[in-house]
């Protein structure tokens, strides 16, 4: 069948909206109808060739998203026709299906097991997930990434529920989920920390106890802290930023018990340099994948908990692009003019 879709030719070239065309499903496949479709950071890295040498152009991207199952490949058992499923990078159980291939002129465009920014898409078994039709329209298509991906700390890591002080740093797409984990899970104080004053305005209307801009503020982050802190500093660090700089220099705001957590991913190359003196006081930095949820088990909950904050819900996901405008989503996107653009793809 023939759709259109956003082709990523060339690196730092915006994404053409062409047709392509789509081969017979293999075992383990489902071709989904994609109602909308998130952007996150991450296509941004692809597309400035920050996530290393790129050896598949032309490809697709996209990985979050939610729609409904039209067609599926053999041994598919998960879902079936019909169903509304959300499309996420993060595994679940069901077929890990060998990525799709799609035709385009007289070019092959490449795919990984999901890819979301098209009229339609072949993804593995393993990467959807059915949701009841009614909860799958309200929560959208972040469900797929940046929701598990920050809400879900607060479910899997155990240190927010007995801090007395976490923070969370970047207020994009995950660090807002991540704020709203904390503030739901935890009984702490919580510091939104952030460069974009109107994040940090959104922040406190969520319930942040306190907000910092580095920019702004004419003491410093470590002074701020102590004094808020009465000199305990913190317990949790919730990094959500994506830069380098502030993963390198995050040991410094929390106690000799505190944990940084970043589940941000920063470009190919950047490379974490921290005191080693830090870790010998006891201070612990750890990564996190897709917030150490598991879908099956958590996206579900999730959605419902999220769907239950109006406040959230209406700050979150409130800009909605077509097809054909994603390169402007996805520049405003990258200049913080939005929190997570939405694509929607249902004409």
């Amino acid at each position: 069948m023939k759709f259109k879709a956003a082709i990523l030719e060339n690196i730092n070239e915006p994404l053409l909206i062409d047709e392509i065309e789509s081969d017979s499903l293999s075992e383990g496949q489902v071709l989904v109808k994609i109602l909308q479709t998130g952007a996150c950071r991450s296509q941004i890295f692809e597309m400035q060739g920050q996530r290393g040498i790129d050896k598949y152009l032309p490809h697709l991207l996209g990985h979050e998203a939610i729609g409904i199952v039209i067609d599926l490949g053999e041994k598919v058992t998960k879902v079936k026709e019909g169903d509304y499923v959300v499309l996420s990078w993060i595994k679940s159980k069901g077929i890990s299906a060998k990525p799709a291939k799609y035709f385009w002129k007289d070019k092959i465009v490449n795919s990984g097991q999901i890819t979301t920014f098209s009229e339609y898409s072949v993804c593995s078994e393993n990467r959807c997930l059915r949701l009841d039709k009614e909860l799958a329209l309200k929560i959208g298509p972040t469900l797929g990434c940046a929701l598990p991906t920050g809400y879900g700390l607060s479910l899997t890591q155990p240190e927010l529920k007995t801090a007395k002080y976490i923070a969370v740093v970047g207020l994009g797409g995950i660090g807002m989920a991540a704020l709203l984990g904390a503030l739901d899970q935890s009984k702490a104080e919580i510091f939104a920390i952030d460069i974009n004053q109107n994040r940090l305005k959104e922040a406190k209307f969520l319930g942040a106890n306190h907000i910092f801009n580095p920019l702004e503020k004419s003491t410093n982050i470590v002074d701020f802290l102590q004094e808020k802190t009465n000199n305990k500093m913190l317990d949790l660090l919730l990094e959500c930023s994506g830069n380098i700089n502030v993963l390198n220099n995050s040991l410094k705001l929390i106690n000799n018990l505190g944990l940084v957590k970043f589940v941000s991913h920063p470009r190919f190359g950047d490379l974490l340099e921290i005191d080693p003196f830090e870790l010998i006081l006891g201070k612990r930095v750890e990564g996190s994948w897709g917030g150490g949820t598991d879908p099956d088990r958590d996206f579900e909950f999730i959605a419902k908990k999220i769907c239950c904050n109006e406040k959230f819900m209406k700050l979150y996901s409130n800009k909605i692009y077509e097809l054909e405008e994603i390169n402007l989503a996805l520049d405003e996107l990258k200049s913080g003019k939005v929190l997570r653009p939405i694509i929607n793809l249902t004409k």
